[in-house]
């Protein structure tokens, strides 16, 4: 998508599947950079705001960790509209499927063209990182533990079966075909 655009593609992280960055380089062309794992955290946070944009279009991740920090670092995103991500991101990000190699370059390709003031980063830096913190999230996951040990239920009643068809949810209102966990769920569905 981003290939015939005049600006270096850097990949950070490990490689899950042998072969898959090699094939990235090879089609991705003259500009794609591919780097290793950073640990350093202070190292990462630099790489993220030195940014243009993060373009992370995925099939399956919703609100990906590496998402959340590239925000928090203000930095401009191009995101799946395959899964939750808006829930997370709202208007702090632009949403492409990620098929749609046309999209995914004019978004790409609009961020470069117009760059977002400092102002801008910041302020998507500053809702970001206050909205996904880590305590708040641990604090309203405790809550909920809290508030679903203390439902009191019958001893005699048999326990709700429950099903989580989240991924489905977020692939019925894009006209485009189901993958992965969506083609399962709406598989299992009475």
């Amino acid at each position: 998508a981003l290939r015939d655009l005049d600006v270096d593609f850097v990949c950070i992280g490990a490689s899950g599947v042998a072969g898959y960055a090699e094939q990235v380089a090879r089609l991705g062309g003259k500009h794609v950079r591919l780097i290793d794992r950073i640990d350093d955290r202070e190292l990462l946070a630099s790489a993220y705001a030195g940014a243009s944009a993060f373009v992370f279009p995925s099939w399956t991740e919703g609100a990906p960790l590496a998402a959340m920090e590239a925000g928090a670092a203000g930095v401009p995103l191009v995101l799946s509209e395959m899964s939750s991500e808006r829930e997370y991101f709202g208007d702090d990000a632009a949403y492409v499927h990620p098929a749609d190699l046309k999209g995914i370059r004019a978004a790409a390709a609009r961020l470069l063209e117009y760059p977002e003031t400092p102002a801008q980063r910041q302020n998507r830096s500053s809702r970001l990182a206050g909205g996904l913190s880590i305590t708040r999230h641990a604090d309203e996951t405790w809550s909920l533990y809290e508030r679903t040990i203390a439902e009191p239920r019958e001893a005699s009643s048999p326990a709700p079966v429950l099903m989580d068809v989240s991924a489905l949810l977020h692939f019925l209102p894009v006209a485009h075909p189901f993958t992965g966990i969506p083609t399962v769920e709406w598989k299992v569905l009475p």
